[in-house]
């Protein structure tokens, strides 16, 4: 979930910061419209990790 945080925070902040008028960026037709994906598609691979993890990890 670290690596979802630095991904979502990347698609938010990227555009504008690369914007040549910060101040006026708009973030219709930008990655800054998506950065929530990041969180959900991080936390379905977590789930997905946890799974393989329980199935195929060493038995006590």
């Amino acid at each position: 979930m670290i690596v979802a945080t630095i991904v979502g925070l990347a698609l938010l902040f990227a555009p504008a910061l690369t914007a040549p008028d910060p101040s006026a960026f708009e973030p219709e037709g930008t990655s800054a419209m998506w950065f929530w994906v990041a969180w959900p598609v991080g936390a379905l691979l977590c789930g997905i990790v946890t799974l393989l993890w329980e199935a195929f990890g060493k038995k006590e």
